[in-house]
């Protein structure tokens, strides 16, 4: 197996892993600690229900409804925005090391042609 081979593969190791660490913390951010209630009323005892009873209900309902949703979208959210800029830094830096790259192949085989010509001169 080849160098490039095995690195590529490590590579897609890393990828994986660090993929799979993404995914779990946001399914550990979206993790509910209480869901919601459900109820249900028959048609006789929404009478018998009084304002303040239905109020107190409401505002549990809300709480609990932000808290284990509202909130924790929120925070997948700059969790995907930060993982978002994290991807196009690392694109851009990718880019700049390959523009790199690039230049030192273009050096290397100028030096590799004029190295052969003075071959054959020699020659």
């Amino acid at each position: 197996m080849s160098n490039k081979s095995r690195l590529s593969i490590e590579l897609n190791k890393i990828d994986l892993s660090y993929s799979s660490e993404f995914v779990n913390r946001i399914r550990r951010i979206l993790h509910r600690d209480q869901s919601l209630p459900h109820l249900t009323l028959s048609s006789s005892s929404t009478t018998n229900i009084s304002n303040s009873d239905f109020e107190k209900n409401l505002i549990k309902f809300i709480k609990i409804f932000s808290k284990e949703y509202f909130e924790k979208q929120e925070k997948v959210r700059i969790e995907l925005e930060n993982k978002q800029r994290y991807l196009q830094d690392f694109q851009q830096t990718q880019l700049i090391a390959n523009q790199e790259l690039d230049q030192k192949f273009q050096q290397i085989t100028e030096t590799l042609q004029t190295l052969n010509q003075q071959y054959q001169k020699v020659n």
